[in-house]
């Protein structure tokens, strides 16, 4: 089944449906197609055939958040929104340290969807971002109350920036 999966055709796909193993199979499936999209990340479309699997196929998704090409951090963390995968969450609280700036932004989003801006340092990467939307996460989160030890760092974001003190002060 797997290796008609791997060549399939869009025109297949409801005929294959109703040739699906049984469920004690899938798993071994998950892990065999990430392996092979491990083993060669440029394959088109791969990380989609592993979301086709749902949520069952979250824990093989994970690896692929480290993967250098954006386009499949992206992949995965849509993915895992979709899923409402929070058991994630310490896997995309990582990204809040990408490189890619975007990908923080998905990342931070997805977190605060799930309310999972929890920590001190979760904030704090917040609040010292350059980008506004990801500051005013941050802010949330303290206001909210969730995170009131934030206060001090959060004093010295806005020291100087009276639109942020009256956010605050709100």
């Amino acid at each position: 089944w797997l290796a008609k999966r791997l060549q399939r055709k869009p025109a297949e796909e409801s005929a294959e449906a109703d040739a699906r193993p049984a469920p004690d199979k899938v798993d071994q499936e998950i892990q065999a197609l990430a392996a092979k999209l491990l083993a060669d990340p440029d394959w088109e479309g791969g990380i989609q055939w592993l979301v086709d699997y749902g949520p069952r196929a979250v824990p093989a998704l994970l690896p692929f958040l480290k993967h250098g090409d954006r386009q499949v951090r992206w992949e995965v963390l849509r993915a895992l929104a979709v899923f409402d995968a929070r058991e994630a969450a310490p896997s995309v609280r990582a990204l809040l340290k990408d490189s890619d700036e975007s990908t923080q932004m998905w990342a931070a989003m997805l977190l605060d969807d799930w309310g999972e801006i929890k920590t001190v340092d979760d904030v704090r990467a917040l609040l010292n971002h350059p980008n506004d939307l990801l500051k005013n996460m941050g802010i949330q989160a303290v206001v909210k109350g969730k995170l009131r030890e934030a206060l001090p760092e959060l004093w010295k974001l806005v020291e100087h920036d009276t639109i942020f003190l009256h956010a605050i002060e709100a």
